[in-house]
């Protein structure tokens, strides 16, 4: 199997190389909980893996050609029983708009999203006296509600992974956690939605929960990210590996998935100087699946649908073929979009990029078992991607692709492209296959490990002080074994134990900060030596 943009080497360098940690700006602070105290109640909820039906998930099959947006939402209430009105301001601006689309089979969502879109690429709407009101994104800002999510499980490992947790309650690991959880939605989740950028949406974390005021859009978003985060979490063996589309609970996801098939089957097509536009609609009928034209998206970029191009293919995947005639025609792109694939800009493109989780604690090496080993794993993993798909794509030189590490997860959550996923799909796939063979070790060997004591507290603790309080806090029975070994040598405590309790003994040492480095290397505690016996 051939690897994507990585060699063997690579991957050697890979499981060697120092950690950079993806650092996510958090705006908030203690004044924050003054903000909330103000909020609406708020109902807490456990995010489903199952999401509650909606009455815009009814299917419907819309066409209009020059049609007054009026006469359109009449249709929209004619199939749906859902009435849809333009708030005040934009029934001004959008009274004599009219919608040219062609709609395939999709649920009623979808389709309004995609005929607003149409009109206005900054229209939106939301639940408004038992109907549907249409207005901009910056003008139904107070429609916000605030939710109380409760997160508890998602704060520490699943308990069967055998990792033994320092204190019964969690509560330092859970405080820590919980602030990552909130950096990670505020990055992923609508990032340019939030308070700290302008947008109406807060978030905050109180014990093991978060407490969010957004925009109903948003919440079901977010709902939809924590659920598949759990189904994400390590709790099967062997463990998933395969990627999760987040939007994989909406009940449209079935038709997309269709979608993504289709942009695979291998199609032979010779065309010479045909319109752009038709010769979209003659690849979307080779494929099985048709093409949706954003008209708006064309005017605002400049280009013309009536411009001349080629395509010459022969059993090449339709998502190739696609991509070749876009090409001709700088500026757009090809995505699949709320039940639909689309020909857009690629500044329209760019701001709705498929999230997917990816389950990677596979990959972790089998010593590596303490948390801030863990995390320079996954933070290595995800500069590895970062700087092998799409390079130039990434928020930390401007794009709109963006990251986050979820430790306790053991996934990586990813906005991309489609085809920058299904780049990291290759990729991840290649070191995998990279992989060294597991070797058959003692279950559980002891290890001689160095810890580099510092930061000894005020009044300072003393390293002989310091081995005292390991023994009695960390297995004491252990030490009565003839393997088991703890000596100060200067800074310096060696400890000769088994992998498992080294593994506690770095997180007591972390908890207390007793380490000389917050960030020490590859295994935290400095030189690990393994003995078998």
């Amino acid at each position: 199997m051939k690897t994507y943009g990585v060699s063997r080497i690579t991957v050697m360098y890979f499981f060697l190389a120092l950690w950079s940690s993806l650092v996510v700006h958090n705006a908030h602070s203690e004044d924050a909980f003054g903000e909330l105290k103000e909020l609406p109640p708020a109902k807490i909820v456990v995010a489903a893996r199952v999401r509650p039906a909606s009455p815009l998930d009814k299917v419907v099959s819309l066409s209009f050609k020059e049609a007054k947006l009026a006469d359109v939402l009449a249709e929209f209430q004619k199939q749906t029983g859902i009435s849809a009105r333009l708030d005040e301001k934009q029934d001004r601006i959008h009274r004599e708009s009219t919608v040219t689309i062609v709609l395939p089979a999709m649920s009623a969502k979808s389709a309004l999203r995609h005929i607003l879109r149409s009109i206005d690429p900054e229209l939106t709407f939301i639940w408004k006296e038992s109907s549907l009101l249409i207005s901009t994104y910056d003008e139904a800002q107070d429609a916000t509600t605030s939710i109380v999510y409760d997160v508890n499980d998602l704060l520490s490992p699943p308990s069967n992974l055998g990792i033994r947790q320092l204190h019964e309650d969690q509560v330092s690991d859970r405080a820590v956690a919980a602030h990552w959880l909130t950096e990670v939605i505020a990055a992923l989740i609508e990032p340019t939605s939030w308070d700290q950028v302008g947008g109406p949406g807060q978030i905050q974390p109180l014990g093991n929960k978060l407490v969010i005021r957004q925009m109903p859009d948003v919440h079901e978003e977010i709902e939809m990210f924590l659920g598949k985060l759990r189904e994400a979490r390590p709790t099967r063996d062997p463990p998933i590996t395969e990627p999760i589309n987040v939007r994989s609970w909406l009940p449209g996801f079935k038709h997309e998935e269709k979608i993504r098939k289709a942009l695979q089957k291998k199609i032979s097509l010779t065309a010479e100087k045909i319109q752009l536009r038709d010769l979209l609609n003659e690849v979307g009928q080779e494929m099985g699946s048709p093409i949706l034209i954003d008209d708006r998206a064309f005017r605002d970029n400049g280009s013309n649908l009536l411009d001349l191009v080629t395509l010459k293919c022969h059993e090449l995947p339709s998502a190739t073929a696609i991509q070749s005639i876009l090409r001709q025609t700088p500026g757009l792109a090809c995505e699949v979009r709320d039940e639909a694939l689309v020909v857009t800009s690629t500044e329209q493109a760019a701001r709705v990029l498929p999230l997917y989780l990816y389950p990677v604690r596979d990959l972790v090496p089998g010593d590596i078992r303490s948390r801030i080993g863990r995390n320079k794993f996954f933070g290595q993993l995800l500069e590895l991607i970062v700087n092998h798909v799409e390079p130039e794509s990434w928020d930390s030189v401007g794009g709109p692709a963006i990251g986050a590490t979820c430790t306790p997860a053991g996934v990586l959550a990813i906005r991309q492209t489609e085809a920058g996923h299904a780049k990291i799909r290759q990729l991840l796939a290649g070191l995998r296959e990279a992989m060294p063979a597991p070797t058959v070790t003692p279950a559980d060997r002891y290890t001689i490990a160095v810890y580099h004591l510092g930061g000894f507290g005020n009044p300072p603790v003393k390293p002989e002080q310091i081995s005292e309080l390991v023994k009695k806090l960390v297995q004491p029975a252990s030490w009565k074994a003839d393997g088991a070994i703890i000596e100060v040598v200067g800074n310096k405590l060696i400890v000769r134990q088994k992998e498992s309790i080294q593994a506690e003994i770095e997180e007591l040492l972390l908890e207390l900060d007793l380490l000389a480095t917050k960030n020490p290397q590859w295994h935290g505690c400095g030189s690990t030596v393994p003995i078998v016996g």
